[in-house]
């Protein structure tokens, strides 16, 4: 009975918190409208274009800002990102729970070009169209997205889809004939709703002539390098993965190396989820320049490990990323939130970083930012990203978010105790407990038991 009281404490306490936590991801309050962005602007043509496409509804943020990252690094496209719309698009996170939805990302972004503004400023099909995960398609939904892509199908437009994007690909009739990969866990229902598209699994990408699939999530990393190298030479790749300190370059020649779909939630992930607290409330200084790779692998991997992360900015208004990017933070510096932990992304050499952790410094009461180095000639940014995780939650957690994103991890940098303290003391303190009340339930019996045999005499 004692075990069976332990484990109830235990999983009513677990449930409780994640519930708690969950609510407070989803509760957030729809963006406030950012100032109207500049004036659309006609792409430079004097190279390949490479396009971005982002859904008014909702983009997955790993499957779009790595992927713009290293088509702009590599110096051999102009990249743009196109919507049905010019206005603030949301970004989601990788986290979807049953029940409840997609969980944000906790920022914005307002794309390049509309598509009317495509066609009046560009008025020609892509070189190569890049079609993220977009987290809430639905045919009925995304109709002017689907009109507007199976226009752009031409001899010299070669598409790309990240993970689930494949599924809007299919769903424009675009990937029929052609062998295609997705994300690993739909690929069963793909295959009986698209039976004409042959499904592949176990390899991070599939090239099948002017179509290109990447399998889940980071797994788009080395698909969208292995177009680089495609459509503008193996220099250009390399100069991309240089640009964000990317090493994998083996997986540009063998598309199933490394390549481990994740499981389900382990016991990395949920005992996090049902126990973890404190430093759930992140900050995230953006400052112009800021990477779109590390943006992205901070935002994606906190929204899994369910904490609110909040992006800042010291004035309302539009942040530009490295490569142009118009980026919606969500929160101003003196917006009232008391956060637990504050990060600055930046680079080894980053004068802008520097300065926005000396503007945040001026915020009273609030903690110190903290800089998270990663790019060139430092370590990748998913690599930083789940290394700072190991380090604050233990390197179980680390080891299931490296698991969750299809992303092989060296074994040293997931090194160390699987759980910090923070992460164990809700279940611990728990047991516990349970463990206190049944002491002074059973002394309280024997007291009983000893006064009852004293009043009944010999």
């Amino acid at each position: 009975m004692l075990l069976l009281g332990v484990w109830l404490a235990v999983t009513v306490a677990g449930v409780s918190l994640f519930s708690f936590r969950v609510s407070r991801l989803v509760g957030e309050p729809p963006q406030a409208d950012a100032p109207s962005p500049p004036a659309a602007l006609r792409p430079a043509l004097d190279r390949p274009l490479a396009v971005v496409l982002l859904s008014t509804n909702g983009t997955e943020i790993t499957d779009a800002l790595p992927m713009y990252e290293l088509l702009a690094a590599s110096g051999a496209f102009t990249t743009v990102t196109v919507a049905a719309e010019r206005r603030v698009v949301p970004l989601d996170s990788a986290l979807e729970l049953p029940g409840i939805g997609r969980v944000p990302a906790g920022l914005g972004l307002v794309p390049h070009l509309s598509f009317v503004d495509y066609d009046r400023l560009v008025g020609r099909a892509p070189d190569l169209l890049v079609v993220p995960n977009l987290t809430h398609f639905t045919p009925e939904t995304e109709r002017p997205l689907l009109n507007w892509m199976q226009a752009q199908r031409g001899p010299q437009t070669t598409m790309l889809s990240i993970c689930s994007g494949s599924r809007v690909l299919a769903a424009a009739g675009l990937l029929d004939g052609h062998a295609a990969t997705g994300q690993h866990q739909y690929l069963d229902g793909l295959e009986q709703r698209y039976p004409a598209v042959h499904w592949q699994r176990g390899v991070r990408w599939v090239d099948d002539g002017m179509i290109i699939t990447a399998g889940t999530l980071t797994a788009g990393i080395d698909a969208t390098l292995h177009a680089i190298d495609r459509l503008a030479g193996r220099a250009a790749a390399v100069r991309a993965a240089d640009a964000v300190g990317y090493t994998q370059l083996h997986r540009l020649d063998d598309p199933a190396a490394d390549y481990a779909p994740p499981d389900a939630p382990d016991v990395g992930f949920l005992l996090h989820a049902m126990s973890g607290w404190g430093e759930d409330t992140l900050g995230v200084v953006l400052q112009e320049g800021v990477s779109e790779t590390a943006l992205a692998a901070l935002l994606d991997i906190s929204a899994l490990n369910l904490a609110h992360a909040y992006t800042l900015s010291p004035e309302p208004g539009l942040v530009r990323s490295r490569f142009g990017l118009l980026l919606a933070p969500h929160n101003t510096f003196d917006q009232p939130r008391q956060l637990d932990r504050v990060v600055v992304l930046q680079g080894l050499t980053d004068p802008a970083a520097v300065q926005a952790q000396l503007l945040w410094a001026e915020q009273a009461g609030q903690p110190a930012a903290e800089p998270l180095i990663s790019g060139s000639g430092a370590p990748f940014a998913y690599d930083a990203i789940i290394a700072d995780v190991a380090r604050h939650a233990g390197a179980a957690v680390a080891r299931s978010d490296a698991n969750n994103f299809a992303y092989p991890v060296e074994p040293s940098i997931v090194a160390g105790w699987p759980w910090t303290a923070r992460v164990i003391v809700v279940p611990l303190g728990a047991m516990l407990l349970v463990f206190g009340l049944a002491v002074v339930r059973s002394v309280r019996e024997r007291r009983l038991r000893s006064t009852t045999a004293l009043a009944a005499g010999p």
